[in-house]
């Protein structure tokens, strides 16, 4: 069941030097009518926005810029020119870091986990994730791995673990860092394991994970 996840997050595809390299024309725009808004600013900094089961989610980071009530609110925007908060869910998680959250099925998940059933109603599900898991890189699931920060302490090995069994040794213990000098945030793919580097900017490292036990 978990194999069947879909990711969601954030992608920056053309910085605007990129785009002028290839040609693409900056062609005026007109702005569209701005159909609400603000909504809710009382709940502080939206991190993360979810649309699941016809609602939207919406999930503050704590502490967020500014500061708010933290408050996870489900949204009717039926009419979007009136979007109509219909649950408060309760204080955020806030979670992978309040960058991103995962849909598999009809739940959906960011520190706290949701269902949504046919008459929209929100209800928090059994789903969870062990910590390691709610870091960036627990978007992978059922990948578990260390991630790596460039303003905190990267001299720690990583470890690995394979379809969430933290209650056991990891599948592997290793040293990518120091193996390839790559300091970011662990996402798979199939076999395939790829360290993306944060602000460092120092690279993107793959690995073969086939083996979970020996990453190459």
């Amino acid at each position: 069941m978990m194999r069947k996840t879909i990711l969601a997050g954030s992608l920056a595809l053309l910085s605007c030097g990129s785009a002028l390299a290839l040609g693409v024309a900056n062609v005026p725009q007109v702005p569209g009518a701005l159909l609400s808004g603000p909504n809710a600013p009382e709940a502080g900094r939206t991190a993360v926005i979810a649309y699941h089961g016809g609602m939207l989610i919406t999930f503050p980071e704590a502490p967020g810029s500014p500061p708010g009530d933290y408050q996870v609110r489900a949204w009717d925007i039926s009419d979007p020119t009136n979007p109509t908060v219909t649950q408060i869910l309760g204080h955020t998680q806030h979670g992978f870091l309040a960058h991103g959250f995962i849909k598999h099925d009809q739940v959906v998940s960011s520190g706290y986990t949701f269902d949504v059933d046919a008459a929209g109603t929100v209800t928090e599900d059994s789903l969870d994730f062990p910590q390691l898991g709610w870091s960036h890189s627990g978007m992978s699931r059922p990948w578990g791995v260390t991630d790596f920060w460039s303003y905190g302490d990267t001299s720690q090995p990583a470890s690995i673990f394979l379809d969430n069994h933290y209650d056991r040794p990891a599948d592997a213990v290793f040293d990518p860092v120091g193996m390839t000098g790559v300091v970011g945030h662990a996402f798979v793919l199939g076999t395939y394991m790829f360290y993306a580097s944060d602000q460092s900017r120092t690279g993107i490292a793959s690995w073969d994970v086939s083996d979970p036990s020996n990453p190459v």
